[in-house]
């Protein structure tokens, strides 16, 4: 069965991007070094327990680029071992930028979405201002 277009459109979208932003980083092994679990990692709804949109575990890990050794954490929705391996991207000109949450979510990130927080936030201001009336 085939999906629905949106979210044939949506997929493609999002691989152009991230391949668009990540052109030339290099695939490599990351190995686990801790495993912990996740308490907000679950949600309680209507047919039980379920677990939730940022994984249940949380992973450390640590990859080699040119003989130095980088550290990193990420989620998974699956509890694995130390010492299990798994693929990850970085940057080979700063190995310390990698594909996972961790790498990306820096000062940057943060700042632009608290700036199109504010934006959306002044949009809805001015609108529900306007719907009841203020002058």
């Amino acid at each position: 069965m085939r999906k629905p277009l949106a979210a044939r459109l949506s997929r493609w979208i999002a691989s152009s991007f991230d391949w668009i932003r990540k052109r030339g980083w290099i695939e490599i092994e990351a190995e686990v070094q801790e495993c912990t679990a996740l308490r907000y990692g679950n949600y309680l709804g209507r047919s039980g327990i379920h677990r939730g949109p940022w994984g249940n575990f949380l992973i450390t890990f640590t990859y080699e680029v040119n003989g130095r050794t980088f550290d990193g954490t990420t989620v998974s929705p699956d509890e694995v071992q130390k010492g299990d391996t798994f693929a990850i991207r970085c940057n080979p000109n700063r190995p310390e930028e990698n594909n996972t949450f961790d790498s990306e979510t820096n000062w940057v990130s943060a700042a632009n979405w608290i700036v199109m927080s504010g934006i959306v936030l002044a949009f809805v201001t001015y609108y529900a201002w306007e719907r009841l009336g203020g002058k």
